[in-house]
């Protein structure tokens, strides 16, 4: 019974967690006690069938019987709204670093419900499922959103203007669009765009006034003056404002007062005309007997409410201008007449709905006088109006925006509340109390420390105990603390608490306001490491075109140097010679030049780059066996590999990488150790964020190589990778091993990243794309000649034209020669149809290599053009070979690549 009772007491604490780590991990519990969970759990064998389900699959209309011993994928169409989200679901299982995922799930009774689910892998590679159903959130959510939405809208289609102001100099920060109509614009946007300040609509004295009443008030309320629009027109206005020092900025709702203060105008105009009665009589006089029966009806009054005299006289005022069925007029009509006889002052000014013969409905203001004949009896009454129906409508339109503006504030997203000096809760709008899922008469009066926001603890009671105190002394208080909202989670709050002071000084409210910022935070974090990250790529692409510009030049030289050896060559080939060992030094020194600068434009994203499909397992074997000797036996080499798809690359390129690598780690393990060869498949989701930068949702082998070295500091790791860094001693390293290794890897499209710390070795992890292409066999190139073609050469360098051209003429070619592309384009034009093939320099002077090919096709669409340039293709030459170029040469090259390139176009 004791274990009954606990089981049945750890299902409540789930239960009133709600949340799916409160589960204890279904693949350590008996598969009895599955049931008693009210999550969705499922035991699936490495096949795909289903073992066990517990019984909670009958809340969805389905029954475990039903289910145990199918297929999971059998099952699929019926249980999942979209079979392709069940199959990602089901293969990321297979992964122990599988995350929750949510799923739209298809009930018995055909209803789409939400979960979130999360697997679990046993030791004997069965799978447990536990899904819990998020419906009811998800649906409040959407509900969210479609009130945020909502009141959005209100606020930007408010009728009042509302703006916000920079202290300093008036200018405006933002406003809706009804502030936007009130000073003459379109919309909002074309205010803003304007530059127009709140001083240009001020008379300076006026301005001056306004703010200093708001610095010493803190806020006023229908302050009225005037604006003088952009387009000259004068506009009576009333201000609501608050001024917030501490921000520089004032907001503030603007009333157009304009056709009030006409109407009040015109009030006085009537009233004026009554006092003028005998001579002017243009205000509603009428004269009515003691039984409502009009007796005078002034010429005003007739046109006014379209009667003429003869309709008019002797008829009553009820159902004429009175309407007959209005129970605060016509049904007390006869009361309001004896009431006025007994207390005339009572009704001597009143205000009531009148009615035109046309039906339209008239708001008038009424000035009411009891008639006494020469007995001093009364006879009747003398009534002065004047029309108010356009002051009524504005008081009604003024009404319905003010309940519109309320509305906004009690339903805004952030906290807003009202305390009493002492600090007691008087008030808390909607967002408030929603958000701990009180109701308000539950809370008010109390002390707002006590109040259910600040439950999380003690401490952040006290510092809101604080800062009442504080407020109470004048200050205005911010700071950031946390909320414990009505699901028990804390969300982080941006705080603030002001005190309202009235005119005397004294201070009559507390005013506490809050907005949750843990959204916002995560947000910021998560833009600080991708500010770092963007940084650093930002700062290696600036170094890579520096190492890339200077191994442009050097491959320049050495194309010199390698076609003048070449020519040596020629003329000494006498083996054994000093001349013809001198030349085989040349061409020695510069192929190690040429790897040098292979290195750094590695680094730079270009080199000579031939991709293929590659085996990364085979490239790791063959580099180890090949550097087998480098390694101490004391230092072990350990691999563990995957099945792993091919990756499309560069293989010598990869070779190179694998190298520096292990070299790195070699000289990390002075006195021995492990490095461990890892290669697996990363499969990164396809939601848009893969975690690394750059990287795009999809198929990936990591290759990892972890030692067990000194390891790396911070500011070790955030330089690794600039060329020419090293950590070795003088001499012992060219600091190029790293770049180059960086470099080649970003040209791959893929990324890397290192883990390390001092004293704890080393990790480099290499993500690199996967393809479906199979390697191709290579075909060795032949050596061919030329047959007497002409070949056009324009290159600046005048060795490097003069060493083409003889390495040419060498193998049966013609040579003509151009020192720019404009040279070259006169050649071309006067030799068109003798020119076989133009030879054309990236990097020139004026005309570079791209706007030269592009000259030469307006010339001839059909002209054959091979690139040449110490850059690599993909860096620079991208536009040339998308205008259709027929090849490119990097240099430095041999003379062989060279007549092979030129026959290959040729003969095309």
């Amino acid at each position: 019974m004791a274990e009954k009772k606990q089981i049945t007491e750890d299902k409540g604490i789930n239960r009133d967690n709600g949340r799916m780590e409160s589960i204890s991990h279904p693949a350590f519990a008996p598969e009895s006690v599955l049931n008693i969970f009210d999550d969705v759990i499922v035991k699936i064998d490495p096949n795909g069938k289903i073992i066990t389900i517990n019984n909670a699959v009958r809340q969805y209309g389905y029954e475990p019987v039903d289910l145990v011993g199918r297929s999971i994928f059998d099952i699929m169409k019926s249980l999942y709204s979209c079979r392709e989200e069940a199959l990602l679901n089901i293969k990321k299982s297979r992964y122990k670093d599988s995350q929750s995922t949510e799923l739209r799930f298809k009930s018995g009774e055909g209803g789409i419900r939400y979960f979130e689910s999360k697997q679990f892998e046993t030791s004997e590679r069965n799978i447990y499922a536990v899904n819990r159903e998020i419906t009811e959130r998800r649906i409040a959510e959407q509900k969210l959103k479609e009130s945020e939405d909502k009141y959005r809208n209100l606020f930007e289609n408010a009728l009042v203007a509302i703006f916000r102001t920079r202290i300093a100099d008036g200018k405006i920060l933002s406003a809706n669009d009804a502030g936007a109509k009130l000073l003459g614009f379109r919309n909002t946007e074309s205010i803003l765009r304007s530059g127009i300040t709140m001083k240009d609509l001020h008379l300076d004295q006026d301005r001056e006034d306004l703010m200093k009443l708001l610095k010493d008030n803190g806020e006023i309320r229908g302050y009225e003056t005037r604006y003088i629009l952009p387009n000259g027109e004068i506009k009576d206005v009333s201000l609501s404002l608050k001024i917030f020092p501490d921000k520089g900025i004032i907001e503030g709702f603007v009333i157009d007062d304009t056709r009030r203060k006409e109407s009040e105008r015109k009030l006085r105009l009537s009233e004026e005309k009554y006092r003028e009665l005998v001579e002017n009589a243009n205000s509603i006089i009428l004269r009515m007997d003691v039984d409502g029966n009009v007796t005078f009806f002034n010429e005003y009054a007739q046109n006014f409410f379209g009667y003429s005299l003869k309709e008019i006289i002797g008829r009553n005022v009820l159902d004429t201008i009175v309407p007959l069925n209005e129970e605060k007029t016509g049904k007390n009509l006869f009361e309001f007449v004896e009431e006025f006889l007994i207390d005339p002052v009572k009704y001597e000014n009143m205000e009531n709905e009148n009615v035109k013969k046309n039906g339209e409905r008239v708001w008038i203001a009424w000035t009411n006088k009891i008639i006494y004949n020469e007995d001093n009896k009364i006879v009747g009454f003398l009534c002065v109006g004047n029309d108010q129906t356009e002051r009524k409508n504005a008081e009604r339109e003024l009404y319905s925006t003010q309940k519109k503006l309320e509305a906004i504030v009690n339903n805004a997203f952030q906290f807003t509340g009202l305390l009493s000096p002492e600090g007691s809760l008087l008030m808390a709008n909607q967002t408030a109390i929603d958000f701990i899922g009180k109701p308000l008469e539950e809370i008010q009066g109390k002390p707002f420390w006590e109040t259910p926001w600040w439950d999380v603890s003690d401490d952040v009671k006290n510092r809101i105990k604080n800062a009442v105190m504080r407020a109470r002394a004048g200050d205005h208080v911010q700071f950031e603390t946390v909320h414990q909202d009505k699901q028990n989670k804390l969300q982080n709050i941006k705080f603030s608490l002001r005190p309202i002071i009235n005119e005397e000084g004294k201070i009559i409210y507390l005013v506490p306001e809050g907005r949750v910022i843990t959204e916002e935070k995560k947000t910021e974090e998560e833009n600080r490491k991708l500010e770092r990250q963007l940084f650093h790529a930002q700062k290696m692409e600036s170094i890579g075109r520096l190492a890339g510009g200077i191994a442009h030049d050097f491959n320049n030289i050495l194309t010199s140097i390698l076609g003048y050896a070449h020519l040596l060559g020629m003329k000494f080939n006498e083996e054994g010679s000093i001349e013809n060992n001198a030349v085989g030094i040349i061409v020695d020194c510069v192929e190690r030049a040429s790897k040098l600068t292979k290195q750094l434009l590695g680094f730079a994203k270009g080199g000579e780059f031939n991709p293929t499909p590659l085996d990364l397992n085979k490239a790791i074997n063959r580099v180890l066996k090949i550097s087998d000797k480098i390694f101490d036996k004391k230092v072990k080499i350990k691999k563990e590999f995957q099945k792993i798809p091919y990756v499309y690359a560069d293989c010598s390129q990869i070779d190179q990488v694998i190298t520096n690598i292990i070299i790195n780690a070699r000289d990390a393990m002075p006195s021995g150790g492990d490095l461990t060869a890892k290669t697996e498949l990363i499969n990164f989701d396809g939601n848009g964020k893969t975690g690394l930068m750059n990287l795009d949702p999809g198929d990936y082998v990591r290759m990892s190589f972890t030692d067990t070295g000194t390891g790396m500091s911070n500011e070790v790791k955030e330089k690794i990778f600039e060329p020419f860094y090293t950590t070795k001693g003088e001499g012992k390293g060219t600091g190029l091993g790293l770049a180059t290794t960086y470099g080649i890897i970003k040209n791959h499209k893929g990324e890397i990243t290192v883990i390390s710390k001092p004293g704890e070795g080393t990790t480099f992890n290499f993500y690199l794309p996967v393809t479906e292409e199979l390697p191709k066999t290579k075909i060795p190139l032949p050596d061919v000649s030329g047959s007497n073609e002409t070949i056009l050469i324009i290159d600046d360098e005048e060795k490097i034209r003069y060493v083409l051209g003889k390495q040419l003429e060498s193998r049966g070619y013609k040579v003509l020669e151009a020192k720019s592309g404009k040279m070259g384009l006169e050649l071309y034009k006067d030799n068109m149809k003798s020119i076989g093939l133009v030879l054309i320099d990236m990097i020139m002077p004026g005309i570079d290599g791209n706007e030269t090919y592009k000259e030469l096709k307006e010339l001839n669409p059909d002209v054959k053009a091979v690139l040449i340039s110490g850059y690599s293709a993909e860096e620079r030459a991208e536009e040339a070979i998308d205008s259709g170029i027929n090849g490119f040469l990097q240099k430095p090259f041999s003379l062989r690549d060279l007549t092979k390139t030129i026959s290959d176009v040729i003969h095309k």
